[in-house]
């Protein structure tokens, strides 16, 4: 054993053999410097932050959930009774009260979460106070006096560092202080009264109705006017005896009341139980309901670290005050001036490093974390807080950890405890079944809906279009953890702990700290494969050379209604200001519903290199595998455009549906041991991806990858090693798999017959053309060749030809193109994308450059010049294209003229006021994408030829530090490459 120094945290009652993990030393990124970090978005949280704002000192938030107010949105409280109306313009605007609304005021108030959660937002950003969502607070930093400095932040994106002069904890239960060490008194062995609340519904009989409703605009499924209707309002409770007071307790005891308190039919309910802690910060002071003394709310070890909530040192009618917002301003007020009075006693810091307490540790492997900053994949950047190496407590040990309990995720988990495994899922919402339940995709599209998406959808009697999305998600909670699993939600996996390959744990974030949790395999169902990632695979994402992206929503959420699609901007779910961003503009686009999801509909991701690759060739020439575990169907719904060679020649019929068996190897990432891979973060091309996506399809190969887990455990092997027979019979006997998938080898694409009968083929359409791709090159090539003598099949011929890089047949082509004038094309449609993103004419002129086709620069010119602002995106796209391909000085001046025309440049979106500005309240508003695409194409086809007077440099610099991570990553990739 070596000692090491390490931040005291315990959150798990699992049993280890191993206390803490050796972590060696890393760099941390340092994301701002600020007077003051509040930690925690509560209502008194913000308000300090405005209250200090306005006083001109600066001041960061983090927040674990996707919005502030939890207290009061999260928790079901968004009501103001008539003794608590204060004349304070922060609960004024909460609750829509104005001084003359003197019948208001004499009744109960009640709001939306919606307005609740805008009003916050809008304040912090006008009062220029910056934030993070799904933010955790997981380290503290010290001065050399070991005082207070700041604290290091964890999220999607890793960990962060932030220096701040003094630090708020305005959480409720001030996991913050304790894990700094302040001093807070033992339990009291009382037991602790708990309530959660729902909204509509059928009460059970335990259920305490409320002396108050909540008035709602309700909306049919289709969208017709909105009416104003009334839901009750029901409490339940429970009164438990703590033994630790730790996140794993709480979260426990949290999903027994979950249990006892659903109600059929309900509309809402609290994210968390509400209770006091009972755990107090120990001082010389007690605050009472009569007066706030300032040594109640901070520590004299820590002096520049204030508890705001109720567990300072408070007596209990205090405590029990401050679970309201009118209390919890005035705390605010009294904490400001307390604050600014430790500001300026507070002499300038010297350095700044990790505080630490030595601990005994072992080292297992070593510990992979993304350390870019706060956007991913982009390194933003350049200073750091460098650390000395510590340990990291252990949270638990199981036999397969779940990360993601959205729509692979939950059946994953759900697979394997069934099976009798000892699973954790990790879920950083506080419901289960993601985009078709927290993010209100409430029916599907298509998929294959058998085996257990069969049991699912008669279990909350799905009828033939749509379920309720609170029924679904009660049924994954309660089939989960009634079958022995264990479930961590408002937590996140943020990193792994691997030994050469092999990943041995995963790093969990949690509202009370950072730790790792052993396991013998781990089923990534982040949707972005990040834990694959972080343990060494390689993936599949933007790059700098083309750019394609699925659309992404973020839904409106109205009681009653299950079913709501969305379509209205990229997200690059990695990217912590990218997703700031879209909650922010979403509660503000959809500002008269009752609230948003606080899922994203992401339709793209990234995608691992797994140890087989689906293409849309595999699909569209119905490639079987011997190692099949599903069958995934749908039509080409894209939403977007296409990338791959197969859609320059073919353009799938829309209302036809297209299907493919899912090879095991999908689910593997190529080079890691240990790890399978479930939810849309697969091994398949990007254009393969509409077909295999769809919500059954996600559900039954999750279940798949449960099973895949435990078989693997029980027979003591990899699950790269797992014996497919075993997991096939498993899959047929619950229905998710047909014998007809079974194959004892890969069948072959095509041969010399199916790859001349398709050449044949070309005379009428480009039906066939996968067989030609599917083929041995040469042998193409060469029967191609001889194929441009053939007057019917010169034209698709050489099209083909130029494609694989030969020019035999160019001049066919450029005549070709010489007759054509611009047809329709196609540009961005919210919702409406099927197809490849092509016209003809635009799938020559690329082919033409693919071949370098010099002599077709000045023809492709003369097309160009006749498009506008107006054209379809798919021609500008084209030619753009082609120029980056052909290059020469006369295509540089050709660009540079187009993006100077009116309305081609200025799409950036670089602050929140550009993008309120640019984001429409339409829910498939494309006119922002279809401006940005185009310019940021235009940009890097200047660039990439050279450049004119630096202007092709210029955009793309901009759109480097564009809020819009998909845009920016882009940018980079151009201009940076992979640093």
């Amino acid at each position: 054993m070596k000692k090491f120094l390490v931040l005291l945290f315990t959150i798990s009652l699992q049993v280890c053999a191993l206390d803490f993990l050796t972590e060696s030393p890393r760099k941390i990124p340092l994301l701002k410097e600020v007077d003051v970090l509040i930690i925690g978005g509560s209502t008194c949280g913000v308000a300090l932050a405005l209250e200090l704002a306005e006083q001109g000192k600066s001041v960061f938030i983090v927040e674990n959930r996707s919005y502030m107010g939890s207290d009061l949105t999260g928790s079901g409280k968004i009501y103001l009774k008539p003794e608590e109306i204060i004349d304070q313009a922060l609960i004024n605007d909460l609750f829509k009260i104005s001084k003359n609304d003197k019948v208001r005021q004499n009744s109960i108030l009640t709001v939306s979460p919606n307005h609740i959660k805008s009003v916050f937002d809008k304040k912090l950003i006008a009062a220029k106070v910056d934030f993070l969502y799904e933010t955790y607070a997981t380290d503290l930093l010290v001065d050399e006096k070991g005082y207070s400095a700041g604290a290091l932040v964890g999220n999607r994106s890793g960990r962060q560092a932030i220096k701040a002069k003094v630090i708020v904890d305005a959480s409720h239960y001030a996991w913050f202080a304790k894990l700094a060490k302040l001093n807070f008194s033992p339990l009291n062995n009382q037991s602790v009264d708990f309530k959660r609340l729902i909204m509509g519904g059928k009460a059970r009989p335990e259920a305490k109705k409320l002396d108050w409703e909540i008035k709602v605009l309700s909306r049919s499924k289709k969208n017709t006017k909105a009416k104003t209707s009334f839901m009750a309002v029901y409490e339940y409770g429970a009164s438990y005896t703590l033994k630790e007071e730790s996140f794993a307790e709480l979260i426990n005891l949290d999903h027994q009341l979950r249990l006892k308190s659903y109600q059929e039919d309900q509309e809402f309910s609290s994210e968390l139980m509400i209770g006091l802690p009972q755990k107090k910060l120990t001082t010389e002071q007690v605050s009472s309901i009569e007066k706030f003394h300032r040594e109640s709310f901070f520590s004299k070890s820590q002096p520049y670290i204030f508890v705001a909530g109720p567990a300072a040192n408070l007596d209990q009618a205090l405590a029990k005050s401050l679970m309201r917002p009118h209390t919890k301003v005035r705390l605010a007020e009294f904490i400001s001036k307390e604050v600014l009075a430790s500001l300026a006693n507070r002499a300038d810091r010297q350095a700044v490093k990790l505080a630490n307490v030595s601990q005994e540790s072992e080292k297992l492997g070593e510990i992979k974390e993304l350390l870019n900053g706060p956007r991913g994949n982009l390194k933003s950047t350049s200073e750091f807080i460098q650390t000395d190496g510590g340990t990291l407590a252990v949270l638990g040990e199981f036999d397969t950890v779940v990360v993601g309990g959205g729509t692979g995720g939950a059946p994953a988990g759900i697979a394997a405890a069934r099976e009798g495994a000892k699973v954790l899922m990790v879920e950083a919402n506080h419901s289960l079944g993601g985009v078709g339940t927290m993010g209100l995709i409430g029916k599907y599209w298509y998929g294959n809906r058998v085996g257990f998406t069969k049991e699912v959808d008669d279990a909350v009697n799905r009828d033939s279009r749509s379920w309720d999305v609170q029924k679904k998600s009660h049924w994954l909670f309660k089939e989960f953890v009634e079958a022995g699993g264990t479930l961590w939600t408002h937590s996140i996996g943020a990193g792994v702990l691997v030994e050469g390959k092999f990943v041995k744990g995963v790093i969990v974030m949690t509202p009370q700290g950072r730790g790792v949790v052993l396991c013998k395999n781990l089923i990534d169902a982040t949707g972005n494969a990040d834990l694959a990632i972080l343990a060494g695979a390689d993936y599949k994402f933007i790059n700098g050379n083309e750019f394609g992206y699925q659309g992404t929503g973020l839904s409106p959420l109205s009681p009653g209604v299950d079913y709501e699609n969305s379509d209205w901007t990229f997200v690059d779910d990695l990217d912590m200001l990218d997703r700031r961003r879209a909650y922010v503009l979403s509660r503000l686009k959809f500002k008269d519903y009752w609230d948003v999801a606080q899922h994203i509909d992401s339709r793209e991701r990234r995608h691992i290199v797994g140890d087989y690759e689906i293409t849309p060739v595999d699909i569209a020439c119905g490639k079987m595998y011997y190692d099949a575990i599903g069958y995934s169907k749908s039509n080409w719904d894209s939403h977007g455009y296409s990338n791959h060679l197969l859609f320059r020649f073919w353009f799938p019929n829309r209302k036809k549906v297209y299907g493919t068996y899912i090879p095991y190897r999908m689910l593997l990432p190529k080079g890691v041991e240990n790890v399978l891979v479930a939810g849309i973060g697969f091994s398949a091309d990007r254009d393969s991806s509409p077909i295999i996506r769809m919500q059954p399809d996600i559900q039954n190969n999750g279940y798949a990858a449960g099973l895949a887990a435990v078989i693997a455990l029980r027979d003591g092997v990899n699950v790269r090693d797992v014996n497919i027979q075993s997991l096939q019979r498993k899959l047929i006997k619950k229905g998710i798999l047909d014998i007809k998938g079974i194959y004892e080898t890969d069948t072959k694409m095509t041969d010399e017959a199916k790859l001349d009968k398709a050449i044949a083929d070309l005379a009428k359409s480009y039906e066939s053309v996968c067989f030609i791709l599917a083929a041995n090159r040469q042998l193409a090539i060469d029967k191609l060749q001889k194929a441009i003598n053939k007057p019917d099949l010169a034209v698709p011929a050489a099209h083909i030809l130029a494609y694989f890089g030969d020019d035999s047949g160019k001049g066919i082509l450029l005549e070709n193109i010489k007759t054509q004038v611009w047809e329709h094309g196609w540009s961005m449609q919210g919702m409406g994308n099927h197809g490849s993103g092509y016209s003809d004419l635009d799938s020559k002129i690329i082919a033409l450059a693919e071949c370098n086709a010099q002599e077709a620069t000045k023809l492709i010119i003369s097309k160009f010049l006749l498009l506008d602002n107006s054209s379809a995106f798919s021609h500008v796209r084209s030619c753009a294209i082609a120029f980056e391909k052909l290059g020469g000085e006369e295509v540089k001046k050709v660009l540079y003229d187009f993006l100077k025309k009116d309305k081609i440049m200025g799409h950036q979106v670089m602050n929140y006021e550009d993008a309120i500005a640019k984001t429409p309240s339409d829910k498939n508003d494309v006119m922002e994408r279809r401006g940005s695409l185009r310019e940021l194409i235009l940009a890097r086809a200047l660039y990439k030829t050279g450049d004119y007077e630096g202007l092709g440099e210029k955009i793309l610099k901009i759109y480097a530090n564009d809020l819009r991570g998909v845009y920016a990553t882009h940018a980079r990739k151009v201009l940076y490459g992979n640093q």
